[in-house]
């Protein structure tokens, strides 16, 4: 592991873990508040995965890849790709979710369990999206190579003048 990776990865999972606090926390609120609305689950896992997002974004920006390269809070490239991820990882939390209450046997589908079957696919989610934030999201711009400021263009007299050219 790298020297910047043995930093990021620590402070990736105490960001994860105090999101993940806010996204369950919210869940069970959520679904409490929402009992017999048929569209329950979607609706606990939407609420809450909206506000820990942003929660999320704004600490593994400015905490964790230090990636604050300007735009304020929020740098839009960097945000649209996050949400990106967000839409990918809600959707398969989701599914992963929804599929894995389906298998639990009559009568243990319970607030629990429930509970039980989200925390398992999100653990899983969580290990790929780090492995996304810091290699695609986040990732500090090489020199010359893709997510780079583009370089000036120089004129021809600057590039007749520069030191050491060889004709």
């Amino acid at each position: 592991m790298t020297a910047p990776a043995r930093r990021s990865f620590p402070l990736f999972v105490l960001a994860s873990i105090l999101s993940f606090g806010v996204d369950v926390g919210l869940f069970c609120l959520l679904r409490a508040a929402l009992e017999g609305l048929p569209a329950r689950l979607l609706v606990s896992i939407t609420g809450a995965r909206a506000v820990s997002c942003v929660f999320n974004y704004l600490c593994n920006r400015h905490l964790v890849f230090r990636a604050a390269r300007g735009g304020g809070a929020f740098e839009s490239r960097s945000f649209r790709r996050y949400l990106e991820l967000v839409l990918a990882v809600w959707t398969l939390a989701y599914l992963g979710t929804k599929l894995g209450v389906a298998l639990l046997p009559e009568g243990l589908d319970t607030d629990r369990n429930v509970t039980l079957v989200k925390v398992s696919v999100d653990l899983i989610l969580f290990l790929l999206s780090y492995g996304v934030q810091k290699l695609v999201i986040f990732r500090a711009p090489s020199p010359g190579g893709i997510g780079a400021p583009p370089q000036a263009a120089r004129s021809p007299a600057q590039e007749i003048s520069r030191p050491g050219r060889r004709d």
